[in-house]
């Protein structure tokens, strides 16, 4: 897995690029880009990560599969020199879209309540982003278990937990499912936004 971190938000001069091993989670290799090396901040991390499988070829590091942060730059670089790599993106960017799209669903004006967006929904975003999360890591890259794994989140919010993992919460007896409630006066701060 690799990241890069840039000095500063805007026109970084310093940028780390870092890969961390999938089994040992410890750094495998580490790059330092300026803008001596290159002159675009933006393309920081493609030229990190271009260093970081020069290094990987001198050490004799086999690298089978390369997850990343949605770069389609590394992607893009991968593809075109690493054939044999396998591009895959990491599963923190990937549920966090979830989250980011389901925002459009659980918030709005007062107008809009049942038409594009349902006050029912408003405290499901973190509780699906962390189930989305443990399919990802449960599917054992099963894209079917993986659909199967997603579809149980509909089906344990409408309180029908057969298809629940038996070590979910919800399988105990004394299971009580959560939920917030928003009354008082600020209520409508926390659901119309």
């Amino acid at each position: 897995m690799t990241d890069a971190r840039h000095a500063c938000r805007k026109n970084s001069f310093h940028t780390d690029v870092t890969a961390l091993g999938n089994l040992t989670h410890k750094v495998v290799g580490y790059s330092h880009v300026t803008k001596n090396q290159e002159r675009s901040s933006q393309k920081h991390e493609t030229y990190g990560t271009e260093k970081l499988y020069e290094d990987f070829e001198r050490k004799g590091i086999k690298v089978k599969v390369h997850s990343h942060d949605r770069n389609a730059s590394v992607s893009k670089y991968l593809s075109q020199n690493q054939p044999d790599v396998i591009d895959s993106y990491d599963t923190w960017h990937g549920a966090k879209e979830v989250r980011r799209n389901m925002a459009k669903i659980t918030k709005g004006t007062r107008k809009n309540i049942g038409k594009t967006w349902h006050p029912e929904l408003r405290d499901k975003s973190a509780g699906v982003k962390t189930h989305v999360y443990w399919a990802m890591k449960n599917c054992n890259g099963n894209a079917a278990q993986l659909v199967f794994l997603l579809d149980s989140i509909v089906d344990h919010y409408k309180q029908d937990h057969r298809n629940c993992h038996q070590t979910s919460r919800c399988k105990n007896n004394d299971y009580v499912p959560h939920t917030r409630h928003h009354s008082g006066s600020n209520s409508r701060s926390c659901c119309y936004e």
